[in-house]
């Protein structure tokens, strides 16, 4: 314990040690940047709340879409289709075609 520096020692030798790339920068910023900072997490915290149930909302909606096409293809008959992932092609349904890719799932 006798070693560790004090947060002045250590930030002083950091911005020694950068070949003037860090700077300190007088007191008279401090309390604007740490109003940045506490607005940046705030849009943070919104930002993840609203992503979060945006991508619940889509994962329920590719799910629901891939149950359907899996009843779809399994009364066409393929039995085993809820067993194993699908997905479709973006390149194919950017052209104007729904082709579906059946890959054999991780075993479960």
């Amino acid at each position: 314990m006798e070693n560790e520096k004090t947060p002045l020692q250590f930030w002083t030798e950091y911005v020694e040690q950068s070949r003037g790339t860090a700077y300190f920068i007088p007191d008279a910023y401090k309390d604007e940047a740490k109003q940045i900072e506490k607005q940046k997490k705030e849009f943070n915290d919104l930002l993840n709340k609203i992503i979060a149930e945006k991508e619940v909302d889509l994962q329920i909606a590719t799910q629901n879409l891939f149950h359907k096409i899996r009843k779809h293809i399994k009364a066409n008959g393929q039995e085993d289709v809820f067993s194993k992932d699908i997905g479709w092609n973006k390149d194919a349904l950017e052209q104007g075609f729904l082709v579906i890719n059946i890959i054999q799932a991780p075993t479960r």
